[in-house]
């Protein structure tokens, strides 16, 4: 019993690492910028028009981009100006400034290494499981495409909730995460502590069967030993009783004999 809770508490101990240090991302956490900031934060002078990110939006454009970068420039001026008039009313677009945000360099690298890739430049395009490295003229039918499908797609992949091993990047979901640990954490204790009262029980009910029947063997044996020295007693007093009962006969045999031996001398 000892052995096997100690082997339970040993699975837990290896288990509950790994739950509780699971990486989240919420991108609450990274300075996340939109379309328009991104033109602002890049000094541009384009136009976006009245778009704006929310949540009521299918799908979500991802894209790592540097300050100075002049490819991230031509790439924002692209969406601003193409993109957005076509497709404004169904994207989003968030935007992750990398070179000076190491925070954001590291979920960009996170987000490559997800696809067995290593971001090695900007600007960096993530579009549903697709990527786009650089841009130039022969890309931008590549974007739309890749917008295309993903918009007419039955399952939507969103590269930060795969992040998440398909948990919603919110705060709310992260603390979610952490009471469904504890709950299970909880359950688990419980569980270990009815299994050992149980087991404890069972422990207790097959020592009272063993002690029981341990004095049933020890009292087997005198019961038989008194019985067989009672029948040893009893049998010795029988063969007692004739012995006396012979010698009492010869005894009287031998005086009438006597008796008689005398009236005949006379």
């Amino acid at each position: 019993m000892k052995k096997r809770l100690l082997a339970i508490l040993l699975t837990l101990g290896l288990l509950i690492p790994s739950i509780t240090s699971a990486k989240t991302y919420d991108l609450s956490d990274y300075n996340v910028t939109d379309l328009k900031e991104a033109i602002a934060d890049s000094g541009l002078d384009v136009d976006a028009g009245s778009f704006k990110n929310s949540d009521d939006k299918e799908v979500t454009l991802y894209l790592f981009r540097g300050k100075t970068c002049g490819y991230c420039h031509k790439l924002i001026t692209w969406l601003a100006t193409d993109i957005v008039p076509t497709y404004g009313d169904k994207i989003n677009i968030k935007t992750f400034e990398v070179w000076n945000d190491s925070d954001n360099a590291s979920l960009m690298d996170d987000v490559a290494a997800l696809f067995d890739e290593e971001a090695n430049g900007v600007p960096y395009l993530v579009i549903g499981d697709k990527t786009y490295v650089g841009f130039s003229e022969s890309i931008k039918n590549n974007i739309k495409e890749g917008i295309e499908n993903l918009l007419n797609a039955q399952e939507k992949f969103d590269v930060i909730y795969s992040l998440n091993g398909g948990a919603t990047p919110k705060k709310a979901d992260k603390q979610t995460a952490a009471i469904v640990i504890l709950a299970i954490l909880v359950l688990l204790v419980l569980a270990l502590v009815v299994y050992s009262i149980a087991g404890a029980k069972k422990e207790d009910e097959d020592t009272k069967e063993e002690k029981e029947e341990k004095t049933l063997e020890e009292t087997k044996p005198v019961e038989e030993v008194k019985k067989v020295e009672t029948k040893k007693a009893s049998t010795k007093k029988t063969t007692t009783k004739k012995t006396t009962a012979k010698k009492t006969a010869a005894k009287k045999t031998s005086t009438k004999k006597s008796s008689t031996k005398k009236k005949s001398t006379k």
